[in-house]
């Protein structure tokens, strides 16, 4: 006979009494006892559990439960066999009720019927080059040479980026009235290629260059770029086309580019019915443009290029810093400015970045201050404009040339100083100046 215990008054739960000794520790059942199947008290317990909330008593009637599983089968392999007694302590066999219940819950039970949060694909990374005003004529009018020819000594470094902007600040034409002011450019329709096949993928039209022959010139120009496969920006047909934020791809990622001058003369500004440029001094509309194009969620970055500032300055003034970082707050990454003829601060803003002026590039004119100038590389990628650097370049007879010796150095300190009127530390190494983003 097996040994015989004394028990408690036993909890009904189901459809049978389950007892437990008066010493609280579980026991397996007799030899003859009905086999009890497991996994639906399982599931029963699981709901009361949940219902009830009754934790102690639940957790001990399965134990009880789960100890006599082994019983039961060995009841059922071994006819004869004798019940045996096993001792375990509580500890123990709570771990085992808990492995037990999480192999007999049914799948996806307890989880959220929600899909699983996907995580945000990280934007493609896309490498930028930009440099400042391209004018292929001296201010006397004279030509300087073909687009190709006066690129070709930067060409490399042009076309290594991913993409490539300038401010196209000179009319493309050979036709025309010169308009009534001091300084009127213009070069063949052909520089439009030449400027393509030197590295080029963007020009800004947004300038107070643009319409110097007329604005019935403008769309043979605007054809001549396209042509030659360069998108155009801060220009167009039209009011719309001219401030529509154009689109570039690479590497999987969509760039919206927008183009704006507050310098043009007025007459050169597109209307709703004739072509022209993206001319304004309205701050806040030129921010609803930006705003708008973020928005619109076609992008993946944003790009602003600016026509602003003063002539001959250094150093960037209230208008331009406040400009800029409202077109970051809206949602522009990054903002590239020109028409001062000089090198300008550069700023990180809010994670964007803001390069203030960068200077001429092809340029004909004798002043030295007017020659130095840069090339600007970052990238944009899914934490913000990273590795923005800048090349100093020194321009010859027109034609940007990597700078070197006494005038490489005249040219990171202005780059320096200039950023330090904006909070940016920069080192130097490999002829590159690096601009240090906070951390």
């Amino acid at each position: 006979m097996a040994k015989r215990h004394q028990y408690s008054s036993g909890q009904r739960i189901g459809r049978r009494d389950v007892y437990v000794r008066s010493d609280l520790r579980p026991i397996y059942g007799q030899k003859n006892q009905r086999k009890f199947p497991f996994k639906p008290v399982l599931a029963i317990a699981l709901v009361l559990i949940a219902v009830a909330g009754c934790a102690y008593a639940l957790i001990s009637g399965e134990i009880a439960d789960n100890a006599k599983k082994p019983a039961a089968t060995s009841a059922a392999g071994a006819s004869g066999s004798a019940s045996t007694s096993i001792s375990t302590s509580s500890t123990a066999m709570a771990t085992t009720l808990a492995a037990a219940v999480a192999k007999a819950k049914p799948a996806g039970a307890g989880a959220s019927s929600q899909p699983a949060a996907t995580q945000p694909q990280a934007r493609p990374t896309v490498s930028i080059a930009a440099v400042g005003d391209l004018c292929f004529m001296d201010s006397n009018h004279n030509s300087l040479g073909s687009a190709a020819s006066l690129l070709a000594s930067m060409k490399p470094q042009l076309s290594a980026a991913d993409v490539t902007l300038g401010n196209l600040e000179i009319a493309l034409t050979s036709g025309g009235a010169a308009q009534d002011k001091t300084y009127t450019f213009r070069a063949p329709l052909s520089s439009a290629a030449g400027i393509a096949q030197s590295g080029f993928d963007v020009v800004s039209v947004a300038n107070n260059h643009a319409l110097d022959y007329g604005r019935d010139q403008f769309p043979a120009e605007l054809d001549a770029l396209h042509q030659a496969g360069l998108t155009v920006i801060g220009g167009g047909l039209n009011k719309q086309q001219a401030w529509a934020a154009q689109t570039v791809n690479r590497n999987g990622a969509r760039i919206g580019i927008l183009a704006f001058s507050e310098i043009t003369p007025a007459d050169y500004a597109a209307t709703d019915t004739e072509p022209g440029v993206a001319y304004t001094q309205d701050t806040a509309a030129m921010t609803a443009a930006v705003a708008a194009a973020k928005a619109s969620k076609k992008y993946d970055y944003i790009i602003v290029f600016m026509h602003w500032g003063v002539e001959g300055d250094y150093q960037n003034d209230a208008r331009q810093t406040a400009e800029a970082h409202a077109f970051i707050d809206a949602g522009a990454d990054a903002i590239i400015g020109s028409h001062p003829h000089r090198i300008q601060g550069v700023e990180y803003y809010k994670g964007g970045l803001i390069a203030y002026s960068l200077g001429n590039f092809v340029f004909g004119t004798a002043a030295k201050v007017s020659c130095q100038t840069m090339l600007l590389n970052f990238k944009l990628t899914d934490k913000g404009p990273e590795a923005v650097t800048a090349t100093p370049v020194y321009i010859v007879r027109g034609s940007p040339q990597l700078a070197t010796g006494s005038d490489w150095n005249q040219i990171a300190t202005i780059i320096k100083s200039s950023a330090a009127h904006n909070g940016t530390t920069v080192t130097f190494a490999n002829n590159l100046a690096t601009f240090v983003k906070p951390q």
